[in-house]
C-alpha cells in the first residue's frame, strides 16, 4: 500500500513536470540558467494548483494555462498593469447619457462588422493605453467610411508627451493628441516595445515621416460615457468604446473563457482595454473585452465580463471611465452619404451597406482614375455606383437578343445626293417622351421599341402619347420580358396586335423579381393607343454614317450598342468615344438626333436609365470615327417602324 503512495506521487509530479514542458515549448520559454528554469518551474506549478483549486469551485468562468503562467503575481502586475493613468475625474456631469426612450438591442458584436483588428500584444510593457486608444480609432474611422487600418501604439508612445511610455498613459489624453497630431499607420511604424528594457523600445523616437492614416483633424474629439449600464450600451451600439478596468488580480493572469463576475476583480482601475459588444450566454449578460496581451490570453485575446449586477462603475469598474473618440469621415464617404440619400438608397443590414460602400469607393476610385486622364467625356456618381461591374451587367444589360442578320442587303439607304442637316435633335421638336427608366429588368428592347413608336406617331400627327413598355413584355412572346428581346421582332408585334398607352397599362418590372412583375400578365383591355395596323411596318438601316444620318433626320431610330463597359455604368456627360466601348451589342437605345461639340460630331442617344443617369438620361456617342459598325456598334443593327398618319389628319 505504502509503495502505491509512493507511486501516485512520483505520477504526480510526473504530471505537472509535463504540464511545465508542454508550457516551455508552446510558448518558446528560454530560462538563463537551470536554476532560473527550476525557479519558473515551481511558480508554474503554485499557479497551477491555484487554478486547479479555482476551477473547483464552478465558476462561470474557466481559468487555465496562460502565457504567464510561470510568473508570480506581482510579476504579472508589474509587467503588465502600470498602463493606465487616469486623466480625468469619474463624473457623469456632461458626459454621453442613452438617449430618452433608448432600447438596448440584445447584442452586440463589431467583430463580426468588420470594425476591429486582430487582437495585438503589447508583452511586456505598461502601454494597454494606447492599444485601447488605437482600438477606439480604429472602430470610429471604419464606421466613418474610412476602412479597417491597424493604427500604430508606437506612434502614441513615442510622440505623445502627454503619456508616459511603457509607465502609462490614458485614452482620453490620447485622443486628444491625435486629434492634434494625426496618427501613423501600424505598417509604417510598428510595435518595438514588446520588451520595454530593449535598446529597440529604448532608443524609439517619434518618426519624422510615417503613412498617417489619420491627419490632424480627422478625429474631431472624444465623448466622455456616463457610468450607467444604459450609457454605456447606447455608446457600444454605435462604435467600439474605450474603457478602463481592475485587472490586478489572479484570475486575469490565468483566464481562459467563461464570463468573469464582479466578485473576481475591483474597481481599481488599472488597464485600458475595449468593448466590442455585449450579449447574453446561458441567461447571464455580458461585455464583450478586446484585451492587448495576445490571443493565447482568454478567449483568443477577448474576456468577458459579466453585465449588469454591480453598481457604481460596473463589474471590475467597466462603466467608471468610458470614453469614445469621433472621426469625421472621409471625402469618399461624405460622398456615400450623398449617393444614399439623393437615390434613397437603404440596405437590408449593416453588413450590406458596409459591402456596399466599400463598391462605391472602389468604383469612386475607378471614376477619379479615368477622369485624370482627359477623356471627351466625364464618369461621375450615378445611381449605378454601389453595384459591382459584374452586377451592373446581370442587372441592366441582358435586354437586348438580336433578331436579324447584320446585313445592308434590302436595308435603309441614304438617297442619292443626299446632304445631311448640321445637326437634328428630336427632343426639341416634341418627338420624344420624357426619359424613362428601365430599372433591375433587362426590358431594354421594350423601351427602344416604345422610343421609336412614340416619335413614328408623332410624326404621323398623331400626337406625342407615351406607350406601354409592360405590354410589350407581358404580351410579346417573340420576347423574353426581362430576359431580352428585340426592337425588330417587337415592331412586328405591335404592327398585327396594336400597343396599350404607358397610362393604361403602367410598368411593373422595376425589380424583376418582384411578384408584381413576376405574376403580370397581358392585360384583357386597356387604351390602345396604336391599333393592330396602325403599324405599317419597319425598315432596317444601312449600317453606313449617311444612312443613319438620313433615318435620323426623318424621326427617332431604334438602334444597339455595345455598353458592358465600366464608362456606361458611371457615365455623367461628354462624348463617349469608340475606345471606351465595343460592338458586341448588348443594350436597346434610340438616336434622337446628331450634332457637332467643339469639332468632335456625336449621335445623341436616349437612354432608359434614368434621369440620373448621363446627360439628363441622355448619352452623345462619337459619330464619324469608326468603321463597319460605328461606334460603340451603334450603326449595325438599327430600324425604325412607320405609323400611318391618323384617319383625320392630312399629310402634305
Amino acid at each position: 500500500m505504502r509503495s502505491f503512495v509512493l507511486a501516485s506521487g512520483f505520477a504526480a509530479v510526473a504530471a505537472d513536470g509535463n504540464r511545465f514542458d508542454n508550457f516551455v515549448t508552446k510558448y518558446g520559454r528560454k530560462y538563463t540558467s537551470q536554476d532560473e528554469k527550476d525557479h519558473r518551474r515551481q511558480i508554474f506549478n503554485d499557479n497551477v494548483a491555484l487554478i486547479d483549486a479555482e476551477n473547483a469551485k464552478g465558476h462561470s468562468y474557466t481559468l487555465g494555462v496562460t502565457n504567464m503562467a510561470d510568473l508570480t503575481f506581482p510579476e504579472f502586475k508589474l509587467q503588465y498593469l502600470t498602463g493606465f493613468v487616469p486623466s480625468r475625474k469619474n463624473t457623469d456631469l456632461g458626459a454621453f447619457q442613452s438617449p430618452v426612450g433608448f432600447v438596448a438591442a440584445e447584442s452586440v458584436d463589431w467583430t463580426t462588422k468588420g470594425a476591429v483588428t486582430p487582437v495585438k500584444n503589447q508583452a511586456q510593457c505598461g502601454s494597454c493605453w494606447s492599444f485601447s486608444t488605437t482600438g477606439a480609432l480604429e472602430g470610429a474611422a471604419f464606421i466613418a467610411g474610412r476602412g479597417l487600418t491597424s493604427l500604430s501604439e508606437q506612434n502614441i508612445l513615442d510622440c505623445d508627451t502627454g503619456g508616459n511610455k511603457c509607465q502609462g498613459g490614458s485614452m482620453d489624453q490620447a485622443f486628444g493628441w491625435v486629434q492634434s497630431n494625426g496618427l501613423c499607420s501600424e505598417d509604417s511604424d510598428t510595435y518595438k516595445c514588446a520588451d520595454q528594457t530593449s535598446t529597440e523600445c529604448t532608443l524609439s523616437k517619434c518618426p519624422t515621416s510615417c503613412t498617417q492614416t489619420l491627419k490632424a483633424g480627422d478625429v474631431t474629439g472624444y465623448t466622455d460615457v456616463a457610468s450607467t449600464e444604459g450609457a454605456l450600451e447606447a455608446a457600444v451600439m454605435q462604435q467600439p468604446v474605450s474603457v478602463a478596468i481592475e485587472a490586478d488580480q489572479s484570475v486575469f493572469q490565468h483566464y481562459t473563457s467563461g464570463i468573469l463576475t464582479d466578485s473576481a476583480c475591483g474597481e481599481k482601475l488599472d488597464h485600458g482595454v475595449l468593448v466590442v459588444g455585449y450579449g447574453t450566454d446561458n441567461g447571464t449578460k455580458y461585455w464583450k473585452v478586446k484585451n492587448s496581451w495576445g490571443t493565447s490570453f482568454g478567449e483568443d485575446g477577448y474576456i468577458r465580463i459579466e453585465k449588469g449586477s454591480a453598481t457604481d462603475g460596473g463589474e471590475c469598474g467597466i462603466r467608471s471611465m468610458a470614453s469614445f473618440p469621433t472621426v469625421k469621415p472621409s471625402a469618399s464617404s461624405q460622398k456615400f452619404e450623398e449617393f444614399k440619400s439623393k437615390f434613397g438608397r437603404t440596405y437590408a443590414s449593416q453588413r450590406e451597406e458596409q459591402y456596399r460602400q466599400k463598391i462605391f469607393h472602389q468604383n469612386l476610385d475607378l471614376i477619379e482614375a479615368e477622369n485624370a486622364k482627359g477623356h471627351s467625356y466625364t464618369l461621375g456618381v450615378t445611381n449605378l455606383a454601389d453595384l459591382t461591374h459584374s452586377e451592373f451587367q446581370s442587372q441592366y444589360l441582358t435586354g437586348f437578343v438580336p433578331s436579324k442578320k447584320n446585313t445592308d442587303l434590302g436595308a435603309f439607304q441614304s438617297p442619292v445626293g443626299f446632304v445631311a442637316a448640321e445637326s437634328v435633335d428630336w427632343t426639341t421638336k416634341g418627338a420624344v417622351t420624357p426619359v424613362k427608366n428601365q430599372a433591375q429588368c433587362g426590358s431594354c428592347w421594350s423601351f427602344s421599341t416604345t422610343g421609336a413608336l412614340e416619335g413614328a406617331a408623332f410624326i404621323a400627327g398623331r400626337g406625342l402619347t407615351s406607350l406601354s413598355e409592360q405590354n410589350i413584355l407581358d404580351c410579346d412572346t417573340g420576347g423574353n420580358k426581362c430576359q431580352g428581346g428585340s426592337m425588330d421582332q417587337a415592331f412586328g408585334w405591335v404592327q398585327s396586335n396594336g400597343l396599350c398607352s404607358e397610362d393604361s397599362d403602367t410598368y411593373k418590372c422595376a425589380d424583376q423579381t418582384s411578384t408584381e412583375c413576376t405574376l403580370s400578365k397581358c392585360p384583357t383591355s386597356c387604351t390602345q393607343t396604336l391599333k393592330a395596323g396602325d403599324v405599317t411596318g419597319y425598315t432596317d438601316v444601312a449600317s453606313t454614317e449617311g444612312a443613319l444620318e438620313a433615318a435620323v433626320m426623318q424621326q427617332p431610330v431604334s438602334v444597339a450598342i455595345e455598353a458592358d463597359q465600366s464608362v456606361f455604368q458611371h457615365y455623367t456627360s461628354g462624348i463617349l468615344t469608340d475606345s471606351a466601348c465595343g460592338e458586341k451589342l448588348d443594350h436597346g437605345v434610340l438616336v434622337v438626333g446628331y450634332g457637332t461639340d467643339n469639332g468632335t460630331k456625336y449621335w445623341k442617344v436616349k437612354n432608359s436609365w434614368g434621369t440620373s443617369f448621363g446627360e439628363d438620361g441622355y448619352i452623345r456617342i462619337e459619330k464619324g470615327s469608326a468603321t463597319d459598325g460605328g461606334e460603340c456598334g451603334i450603326r449595325s443593327m438599327a430600324s425604325f417602324p412607320t405609323v400611318k398618319a391618323a384617319s383625320d389628319q392630312i399629310i402634305v
